[in-house]
């Protein structure tokens, strides 16, 4: 998969992109503060004030879209045949280990964590923002994720953000991140330390 063809706006700061169409044919709309996004994040905080791990909430009149049946897991990696990605079942800081993800997360600034990945070798990187973004299960949030296939998601301060690779269009200092409690999308400057989930591609 190639880097993200994603169109956005002109600036508008501090950028808050919002989905507004599945990431294969997307536009990031930027909107300032927006109060929706403040109140969820309150509400985020207060939930997970007593528990680091997330608890999913998930509505099952909708469909998964990350469903186990779609992974081939093997220890500590999930292989996506149709993808053709094998993704690390563990945030980078923590280990595979009795069927679970022991440790904590290690949040690193962007250009730190594509030097762990290649050190690491085997293929191992950052994810695209497509990439990232289609392991996000939209019939669940807090964590957004199939916690099953990807165990161990924990708030890290504000929201599970996760990097990418792929910079906003036009604006090259901002690279976009997946919060994997609320599923969002929006975009941050590299040098700020957010959580690290590897892919490679092929088995």
């Amino acid at each position: 998969m190639g880097p993200s063809a994603v169109t956005c706006p002109l600036p508008i700061e501090p950028i808050h992109c919002l989905i507004v169409r599945p990431f294969s044919d997307v536009t990031l709309l930027l909107t300032p503060n927006p109060p929706m996004k403040k109140y969820v994040a309150s509400l985020i905080a207060a939930a997970s004030c007593h528990a680091d791990i997330a608890v999913a909430v998930c509505d099952k009149n909708k469909p998964a879209s990350t469903p186990t049946s779609h992974f081939v897991l093997k220890e500590g990696e999930a292989f996506d045949p149709k993808t053709k990605l094998t993704w690390a079942r563990c945030s980078v800081g923590a280990t595979w280990k009795g069927g679970a993800c022991v440790g904590d997360v290690k949040p690193m600034q962007l250009d730190e964590a594509k030097k762990y990945a290649q050190k690491l070798g085997k293929g191992w990187r950052v994810p695209t923002v497509e990439e990232l973004y289609g392991i996000v299960e939209h019939q669940c949030s807090n964590p957004a994720v199939n916690a099953v296939v990807f165990p161990n998601i924990r708030s890290l301060g504000e929201g599970a953000p996760y990097w990418s690779l792929t910079t906003v269009k036009g604006m090259s200092p901002l690279v976009y991140y997946v919060d994997f409690l609320s599923g969002e999308v929006d975009g941050h400057t590299k040098g700020f330390a957010l959580g690290v989930r590897l892919v490679r591609s092929g088995k």
